[in-house]
């Protein structure tokens, strides 16, 4: 309901341009900040703004991490290009007539930070005040929100969407052979010298599992304890609270009616039946069960949270819809269980914990053991033996970068200290290679049953590829009775599909999309080999795609044609703009 009524008292373009706002930085990515120091500070300016050392610092650092290869010279084309271009985009949307909207910004910067204690902290330890950290924010998203609303939407109807969209739809009919493995893999002649020769060749793939033993702690925000009262407070935090609202076109007339309601004189229902009857002017609506922090707007959720009791009515609220009376609707309980309460109550914690974490990780990047990180951490060490690739014994041990640092191609050497891993937010493990067994070979007495269905296996392949060419031959020629006398040879099983889309539910069809050849191979999950021979071709029912498919097609091809649009932009403002580059700066980096 509130969201209705910002409809109809906001300016609806620059409503919707909020809304396109929130979905996410497209053009311009993490916002930087201009700094003192005039020239000796700048590697450009553009139209009169500078570009400060440390943006092209950061965007070069970043430009080499995505493509390593690339020369000096052309990485600081590169970034100096996207620099100016960022710069561009920036000054041509804040000349335009579009402004964030306070309570959009305040949304933005509340989903980063989650309160204002982690958003003072963040600010504090990296020396900005909230004004400079918002007038940047608001910058970075009105330019976003500006060139995604100069793409206006393209509409169903579009051409070019709907060719898009009728390549998804295409359906094709295909008759699928099954030639199989397992009579062939059967029929292989096996004697011990062939197996033995076999197993010598393929000695890697008989081997034990490479296994390690390991020292570890665990950093967990959960392990500085909460109070009982923090406990409580996260408790109440993340209960659920609905309600009913009244906002009065009059301050007047709300302030006489809050005093009226806690006076006992009147209810808030009989308020609320005035501005139902236009009897007051107003508005009235309900608030969905929502949490605090999920609430329309923090005063909003704080005047709900306040109340005691189911019925209970707060006092006048000044918010951006006007003067507000709210009613608690239905508390519904926390649904969190005891450990979850005490790990977001932790979070009162998290500037201790920060700082501890920090220092655990510079100490154990410079090699210190685990003893040196636990006296930091305040924690314990543990161990686990003969763990494998396979081992399950923790779930982190299955975090990509865990198991890069202990199987990967460049795995962490005995007794040294491992690169932290936050394997989940706020806990961190910290570990350590005591022994490391490379893998062994196994004797062929204990593989040979191994060793003779990969031999078998292998031997069918060869008789498998020879009766797959020779029936690719007999489709491809049109040849329909030799085709039918191979298949009967070689037991082959065939299924015609009629008619059908890539999103069909049989697994090897999206396969098949992928290849325009009139006939095509594709190989089974058991090792079976699938001839697929096209013999028909017609255009789809668009209406027939699934929504989603439909919704994510469309999305797909409009960020296109804003990348396409996004560039053209970026050309012609870089024609039209002064710009100067402080190439004795730029020579010292």
């Amino acid at each position: 309901m509130l969201e209705d009524i910002r409809e109809k008292k906001t300016n609806r373009i620059t409503y919707a341009l909020v809304i396109i706002a929130g979905i996410g930085m497209l053009f311009i990515g993490v916002p930087f900040f201009n700094q003192p120091g005039g020239e000796r500070a700048t590697v450009a300016t553009v139209n009169g703004h500078s570009i400060p050392i440390n943006a092209y610092n950061n965007v070069y650092r970043e430009i080499q991490q995505q493509a390593p290869d690339l020369g000096e010279a052309e990485t600081k084309a590169r970034t100096l290009r996207r620099l100016i271009t960022q710069n561009l985009f920036q000054q041509h949307a804040l000349d335009s007539r579009y402004i964030l909207p306070e309570t959009a910004l305040y949304r933005i910067i509340k989903s980063q930070f989650g309160d204002n204690t982690q958003y003072q902290q963040w600010l504090t330890q990296n020396h900005l005040s909230a004004e400079t950290y918002q007038n940047s924010v608001r910058n970075e998203q009105t330019v976003a929100a500006y060139y995604r609303a100069l793409l206006s939407d393209p509409g169903d109807n579009h051409p070019l969407l709907q060719s898009y969209l009728q390549t998804l739809a295409q359906e094709r009919g295909y008759t699928l052979y099954t030639l199989p493995r397992a009579p062939l893999a059967e029929a292989v002649s096996v004697s011990d010298d062939a197996l033995h020769a076999y197993h010598d060749a393929h000695q890697d793939n008989y081997t034990t599992p490479e296994a390690v033993d390991i020292d570890y702690t665990l950093y967990d925000i959960a392990d500085l304890g909460a109070s009982d009262e923090q406990i409580a407070a996260a408790r109440q935090a993340s209960e659920k609270r609905s309600g009913r609202y009244i906002i009065f076109d009059d301050s007047k007339t709300a302030a006489d009616a809050a005093a009226a309601i806690q006076a006992g004189e009147k209810t808030f229902a009989d308020y609320w039946q005035a501005v139902t009857d236009k009897t007051t002017a107003g508005e009235t609506g309900t608030l969905d069960p929502a949490s605090k922090d999920k609430s329309v707007t923090p005063e909003i959720g704080a005047a709900l949270f306040a109340l005691a009791a189911s019925g209970d009515t707060s006092p006048v609220i000044k918010s951006e819809y006007g003067d507000m009376l709210i009613e608690l609707g239905n508390i519904e309980a926390s649904t969190l269980s005891d450990d979850e309460l005490r790990r977001l109550a932790a979070q009162q914690n998290l500037a201790t914990y920060d700082s501890r974490a920090n220092q655990a990780f510079d100490a154990a990047q410079n090699g210190q053991p685990l003893p040196a990180i636990t006296g930091i951490t305040g924690g314990n060490i543990a161990s686990l033996k003969n763990i494998t690739a396979a081992s399950t014994d923790a779930a982190w041990l299955q975090n990509p970068k865990v198991r890069e640092q202990l199987f990967g191609e460049k795995p962490l050497a005995e007794n040294k200290t491992a690169d932290p891993v936050e394997i989940a937010p706020q806990q961190t493990v910290f570990f350590t290679v005591t022994r490391r067994e490379k893998p062994q070979p196994r004797p062929f007495a204990e593989v040979k049953n191994d060793v003779e269905r990969d031999y078998r296996n292998a031997e069918a392949e060869k008789g498998l590829q020879t009766r797959g060419e020779a029936l690719q031959k007999a489709l491809s020629e049109n040849n329909r009775d030799e085709a039918e006398k191979l298949a009967r040879e070689y037991g082959v099983e065939t299924l015609t599909l009629e008619p059908t889309n890539r999103f069909s539910d049989n697994p090897i069809v999206p396969a098949l999309f992928e290849n325009p050849a009139r006939i095509s191979t594709q190989k089974s999950a058991n090792g079976d080999l699938i001839i697929a021979s096209l013999y028909s071709v017609r255009d789809g029912d668009i209406k027939a795609l699934p929504d989603n498919i439909r919704q994510g097609a469309a999305f797909t091809w409009q960020q296109q044609d804003m990348a396409t649009t996004y560039n053209s932009y970026g050309d012609w403002l870089y024609r039209h703009a002064k710009i100067k580059v402080n190439e004795e700066m730029l020579q010292r980096q």
